[in-house]
């Protein structure tokens, strides 16, 4: 006699097959989708690159990083680097509406599209897809410049101890091209962050506050570097949803749009005390695997890995010559005279 259908062993055996194919593939279809989210945000970063590139050209020197007025028209306020080159982002509309504010008070509560406020807005070329945080943040950045191997210098524009970066602090004295005497393929000019949330310990959501040897030259990055043990942040960390980092593209303050070559990337980010005004070691993070996509000054895109050459975390920094923070440190400076390859 014919039989028909399966016995319900041969039905477990199918099952158990297809579970084994389905376990195989399923990491292959991850790898592929993050392979492709990290495409996709360093297409980005080459993005960032050409308008910084493309402000140059206009305007013969760098964007700064924060300022009191975008023009000597406009209103006062802290306006970031980013929101200069909202012309070269497509995002002339944005830039209209900063410059018709009162203040920039009232620039942050202007409605210019879809009921968002201006620094509320969401440009998509700032927003890396594998940050999962920025997604939930309205105006949020991946986007960091960068302010070489500055640390109790990150807040101040002109700092006496001299300039280490491509960017600095409020009013600093802009920089051009030729400025960057290591040369524009071995200088960093941004890289990426996760975006911060809301009272998370986790060691990428936050910045780690009040902590000590940051606030006054020459800082040193020793008690910041072992600040989260095991991926959780053992001190405070700031507070409310104006203190996360990443949360204002507009903002020139290093909290929300810099970062520094002092730890090395996916490291803790600290801050000398709660303000966003305040000095720090901010760390370069990503969720790619192993590293972040940085952007150099000749525009070029190179993945960076996290177990780079970092020099010493208990070192301090130094206002002039080799950064005692290894080859990641020498990537972010203008003028070190050290021979940074990568």
């Amino acid at each position: 006699m014919k039989r028909k259908g399966f016995t319900l062993i041969e039905l477990l055996v199918v099952i158990a097959i297809i579970g084994v194919l389905v376990g195989l593939l399923l990491p292959a279809v991850q790898k592929a989708r993050s392979a492709a989210r990290r495409a996709e945000c360093t297409n980005k970063h080459k993005q960032v690159g050409l308008a910084v590139h493309n402000y140059a050209d206009i305007n013969k020197k760098f964007p700064a990083m924060r300022m009191a007025q975008l023009s000597p028209t406009s209103p006062n306020g802290g306006f970031g680097g980013f929101t200069l080159l909202l012309p070269m982002l497509e995002e002339q509309v944005l830039w209209d509406a900063s410059q018709s504010a009162v203040n920039w008070g009232a620039s942050w509560q202007r409605l210019t599209r879809n009921g968002l406020k201006l620094v509320e807005q969401n440009i998509s070329t700032l927003k890396c897809p594998a940050d999962g945080n920025v997604k939930k943040i309205n105006g949020g950045t991946s986007m960091r410049l960068c302010m070489g191997d500055a640390i109790a210098n990150t807040a101040s524009g002109n700092p006496a101890e001299g300039r280490r970066g491509i960017f600095s602090g409020q009013n600093a004295a802009v920089l051009k091209f030729k400025d960057v005497l290591d040369g524009l393929s071995s200088t960093i000019l941004a890289s990426e962050d996760i975006a911060g949330v809301t009272g998370s310990k986790k060691i990428h959501d936050s910045v780690v506050q009040y902590v000590g040897s940051l606030g006054s030259f020459p800082g040193s990055p020793s008690n910041c570097a072992n600040s989260a043990p095991g991926g959780i942040i053992s001190g405070s960390v700031t507070g409310d949803n104006n203190r996360r980092k990443g949360c204002f593209w507009a903002e020139g303050r290093p909290l929300y749009t810099g970062f520094s070559t002092v730890l090395p990337p996916n490291s803790p980010s600290c801050i000398n005390s709660y303000h966003e005004s305040n000095p720090g070691a901010f760390s370069a993070s990503s969720r790619h695997d192993g590293g972040v996509n940085v952007v150099f000054a000749d525009g070029s895109v190179r993945f960076v890995q996290e177990n780079i050459n970092a020099g010493n975390s208990g070192a301090s920094e130094v206002s002039s010559g080799g950064s005692p923070f290894g080859l990641w440190g020498n990537l972010g400076c203008i003028n070190d005279g050290q021979d940074a390859d990568y």
